[in-house]
């Protein structure tokens, strides 16, 4: 993750007082309806369902960079970032566990992990620990979610 984050403090120092990071955060969020919009209508599409939760992830990486770099750091802009993420997660693993309804037991089990892990890392107080900075784990994991759910419908 080291490079990614180097080009995001590095696009960072480049866009500040050109790009807000609430409008970044806005961007992931309006990414996050065409994810799910693609992910219901065209599940089979995982290439582009991989591409996009990728950009969306990065755009998660930098919207904190820019707020960082930029000195906008904020407390809406935290719960902005927060609850747009919560939304797009949660509102995708809703969609794969219905669609898994009748799926076998561990890959029910699989796709409810990221919600035990951010639940044990709020517990734990360090909210957003294992997918939130890792810009592979969560377009890898959805996809992952996405393509096991439509094969089990």
């Amino acid at each position: 993750n080291k490079p990614i984050y180097n080009v995001s403090n590095k696009v960072s120092k480049n866009v500040c007082g050109n790009i807000r990071a609430n409008s970044v955060t806005l961007l992931g969020a309006i990414l996050s309806i065409l994810i799910i919009y693609v992910v219901v209508n065209f599940p089979c599409r995982y290439k582009e369902i991989f591409i996009l939760t990728m950009i969306r992830a990065y755009l998660d990486i930098l919207d904190g960079s820019i707020a960082r770099t930029c000195k906008e750091s904020s407390e809406f802009g935290s719960k902005f970032d927060k609850i747009s993420d919560f939304l797009y997660e949660n509102m995708l693993l809703c969609i794969c566990a219905y669609r898994l309804k009748n799926a076998p037991i561990p890959i029910i089990l699989l796709s409810g992990l990221p919600i035990f892990m951010s639940w044990y890392e709020s517990l734990n107080k360090r909210p957003g620990g294992w997918v939130d900075n890792d810009i592979l784990c969560k377009p890898i994991y959805y996809t992952c979610i996405v393509y096991l759910s439509s094969k089990c419908t």
